[in-house]
């Protein structure tokens, strides 16, 4: 009797492969369908996220003219919610998407398949119409008093406090600022963004000293982000193109504590 011969072969353990974030599938069924960016007042938005219900208004679409009208109805159970009431009907200004560029909407969720969590992307459309949405008519004093109850928010109704300080009826700051004092203040700190309220503060404090400043002025100054500092100079002052100050900026009348 002859035995015969038996091979091993080796036995290589299976590793389990880390999935490439980048080589998921993309799921395309949705791709066809058309969507509008509309982008929303704050009030409005904050109305529709507490809404109990999915239904939150109504869209009037008609022509006119050979012109296209979008306007908005907020449902009324809405608008008389919180401390004041808002604007009921809306006009939607409409605005076609760039051609150079194509904007479309991802979205990215997660499953458990054989106890993995799995990540899932698809393509829900395409942007086809930009819009943008404001009260169709309201008051001066009831946007002012909106604008308001936004500013004063809970929070920060905790962290401010009131001072009492004297300050002069009529200020006349200076027309310019010098070299000096922005190299004085403009050290070698990391720009790191401020407290809403203390950038505020901060400005109308400048604004005292000189009635004019440029922005590259502001940031070395105040040490803020350049986007950040233009977006909070738009609330409380002006861009002046004129040939004297041209390329300043300079406080909006409601803000100035001088003639």
């Amino acid at each position: 009797m002859s035995e015969a011969g038996s091979s091993q072969e080796p036995v290589q353990k299976k590793r389990k492969r880390e999935r490439d974030p980048n080589q998921l599938k993309m799921n395309t069924a949705n791709s066809g369908l058309n969507w509008w960016l509309v982008k929303v007042p704050k009030y409005l938005g904050e109305k529709w996220l507490s809404s109990p219900t999915s239904e939150v208004g109504k869209i009037e679409i008609r022509r006119d003219k050979g012109r296209t009208e979008v306007n908005f109805k907020l449902d009324e159970r809405l608008a008389n919610q919180g401390e004041t009431r808002t604007p009921i009907d809306h006009k939607l200004r409409l605005s076609a998407p760039s051609k150079s560029e194509t904007i479309g909407i991802l979205c990215r969720s997660k499953k458990f398949e054989d106890g993995q969590e799995i990540e899932e992307r698809s393509v829900e459309g395409t942007i086809v119409q930009n819009a943008v949405c404001s009260p169709a008519s309201m008051s001066c004093d009831l946007y002012m008093k909106q604008k308001l109850l936004n500013f004063k928010g809970p929070e920060m109704q905790r962290k401010r406090a009131v001072q009492l300080t004297e300050v002069p009826q009529h200020i006349k700051p200076v027309n310019g600022i010098t070299r000096k004092e922005i190299q004085e203040a403009k050290g070698n700190e990391k720009r790191t963004r401020m407290d809403d309220n203390q950038l505020t503060s901060r400005l109308l404090e400048l604004f005292e000293k000189h009635q004019y400043y440029t922005l590259k002025d502001l940031c070395d100054i105040t040490k803020q982000p350049t986007a950040f500092l233009k977006e909070k100079l738009k609330e409380i002052a002006v861009y002046n193109s004129r040939a004297t100050q041209r390329n300043m900026w300079e406080l909006k009348p409601e803000y100035r504590n001088y003639d």
